[in-house]
């Protein structure tokens, strides 16, 4: 095994106004941003083997997305699907997120967060 290998990336994933917020009974839709939302990512390697933690500013994400967004991560950084980690800091003032609904939340914005998760992944393993 050869010296190890840390990498630190972190990306802005706040999304739109008038999206909906995740995490109460009732409806809230974002009309304002106090603090960004982050996507915080640290990959390791040790020169034949990498992985990637990726901590997220979301409430939760389903298995079902929670593997497109592993299977995506891994494919664009040539990595193994096991060695992509995701977490939630599980923040109810953040967007809801992919829902199976389409009415119910923005899917462009669920695809730019996908992208972006993806991306922060790329830059951290890069540095």
């Amino acid at each position: 095994m050869g010296n190890l290998k840390v990498g630190f990336a972190r990306l802005v994933i706040t999304p739109p106004l008038g999206i909906r917020i995740s995490g109460y009974y009732n409806e809230r839709i974002a009309v304002g941003i106090l603090d960004e939302l982050e996507a915080n990512a640290v990959a390791f390697s040790d020169g034949e083997n990498t992985a990637v933690t990726i901590s997220l500013d979301l409430l939760h994400i389903s298995q079902k997305y929670m593997d497109k967004i592993r299977k995506k991560v891994a494919a664009d950084n040539n990595l193994s699907y096991e060695a992509v980690f995701l977490a939630c800091t599980h923040t109810h003032t953040g967007p809801e997120v992919f829902y199976d609904d389409p009415g119910k939340i923005g899917s462009a914005y669920d695809e730019y967060l996908v992208q972006r998760i993806s991306d922060v992944a790329k830059l951290a393993i890069k540095t």
